[in-house]
């Protein structure tokens, strides 16, 4: 009998988006013996183990890795409507790639964690007032950030963008203490969606150390500060109208309709005039598709990272992928099955 990471064992049953039953119908056990096992009360036989390795297509090694899962530290922007199979799945999944870079990052040290944190109650500071400081302390110039991306990764935050099988979730962040803060991107968003969601993401990382009931609110501020800083945009907002929110669009990198709720925050259109220029984004279609596009910016820390292993310090595929405990196919489905963004889901 084998005391397998009982852990690992539900990590990798729900990063292949599957319920405890439909596992144990693939081994050919029950759901009950299953849950024994996932809570730690039942070791596995060899031969249940071999099945699992089947099943769940990881390497035996990956069940017995220290691993742990961190739900409590990531956070998503996603509609309210979202089901918790697709939530457990696409957590399994970023924890597992924590997980492998918590791994790479043994082997190489190629930059400090320039990302501070701010307790809100503590230093009476506003999520405006700390995207200014994050501004100031990362020594930005005023006016729009020309890629973000680089910007955030030159802090020593790594940026994945990833297919999570679903277009419910925009993002979500995991931040440990000695590793450094990690962010999840869609894959499947428009350029400037993706620019508020990587902003978004920041403000969770640099202020919230537990969940609120106003998280999501205060890193939607945060993020309007630190994409469209008050005192730079104001005097642009007026007069508005489509036009102009197209033209604003490109200059700032944020969507018509971030802008236009920034116009409404700062008091620089009256709510009958959002109304209207809202009615007319939705008479235009630009609720979902809206004109200007922009470019999306490409993460490269993550992939300097592999890199390194592969050219300098002599890893071949094969040795990097059984240094992370899984399969040399699905490594090389993962971090290498372009043409853009990393596949989570199989």
């Amino acid at each position: 009998m084998r005391e397998v990471n009982p852990e690992m064992l539900s990590i990798a049953r729900e990063s292949r988006g599957l319920s405890q039953s439909d596992l144990a119908h693939k081994v050919g056990i029950s759901q009950g013996i299953l849950s024994k096992i996932e809570n730690g009360s039942k070791s596995v036989s060899e031969d249940l183990l071999k099945r699992l390795v089947t099943a769940l297509e990881y390497p035996e090694k990956f069940f017995f890795q220290l691993g742990r899962r961190y739900p409590g530290i990531s956070y998503h922007r996603k509609r309210k409507t979202i089901a918790q199979k697709i939530v457990n799945n696409v957590d399994a999944n970023v924890n597992i790639l924590r997980m492998h870079f918590d791994e790479f990052l043994k082997n190489v040290e190629i930059f400090d964690n320039n990302v501070p944190f701010f307790r809100q109650d503590e230093e009476d500071m506003t999520p405006s007032d700390i995207a200014q400081a994050v501004r100031h302390k990362w020594m930005l110039p005023r006016g729009p950030i020309d890629n973000l991306t680089r910007v955030i990764e030159e802090a020593g935050c790594i940026i994945l963008h990833c297919d999570f099988g679903t277009r419910m979730i925009d993002g979500l962040s995991i931040c440990m203490p000695k590793s450094p803060p990690m962010m999840f991107i869609s894959k499947n968003i428009p350029g400037d969606r993706l620019r508020f969601t990587i902003a978004h993401e920041l403000g969770h990382i640099v202020m919230h150390e537990y969940p609120t009931s106003r998280m999501e609110e205060e890193a939607n501020e945060f993020a309007s500060e630190f994409l469209m800083p008050a005192q730079d945009i104001i005097h642009e907002l007026s007069p508005l109208s489509l036009d102009r929110l197209a033209i604003l669009k490109r200059r700032w990198k944020v969507s018509m309709q971030s802008l236009l709720m920034r116009a409404s925050t700062l008091r620089k259109i009256t709510d009958r005039s959002k109304q209207y220029l809202w009615m007319q984004l939705g008479q235009a279609g630009y609720r979902t598709h809206e004109p200007v596009e922009i470019e999306l910016e490409q993460p490269t820390l993550y992939r300097e990272i592999i890199d390194l292993h592969l050219e300098e310090l002599g890893y071949t595929i094969g040795e990097l992928s059984d240094v992370i405990n899984i399969n040399r196919d699905e490594f090389e489905r993962i971090y290498f099955d372009r043409p853009y963004g990393l596949r989570l889901i199989k």
